[in-house]
């Protein structure tokens, strides 16, 4: 199974206490780890991969499950899928995605 690894992309440096999810507040811990903390918490097997980045530069990944009890062969799809993934430039740290008064990188 694939699937997004956040439902959202990240949240900006200093405006991470809540985002924003289908128009309603939400706590940004919680939001960001569901997708991934049912399989964790089941004790299956996943991957994510990056998958790009959004138009602000923040990073997107796709995640992956495997079955329980599963071993490399879990990853012979997604790994082969990493050659057509390019490489991804880290995100650009400056004054918009940084705290106000605090600049950036």
């Amino acid at each position: 199974m694939v699937f997004p690894t956040t439902p959202l992309p990240a949240a900006k440096i200093g405006e991470d206490d809540t985002v924003e999810l289908n128009g309603v507040p939400v706590p940004t811990f919680g939001t960001f780890i569901r997708n991934l903390c049912p399989g964790s918490a089941a004790g299956l097997p996943g991957l994510t991969l990056p998958a790009g980045l959004t138009k602000a530069g923040l990073p997107v990944g796709l995640a992956s499950t495997g079955r329980k009890g599963a071993t490399t062969s879990s990853w012979r799809s997604p790994s082969r899928s990493r050659p057509c993934c390019r490489r991804l430039s880290p995100p650009r740290l400056g004054s918009s995605l940084a705290p106000a008064g605090q600049g950036g990188y």
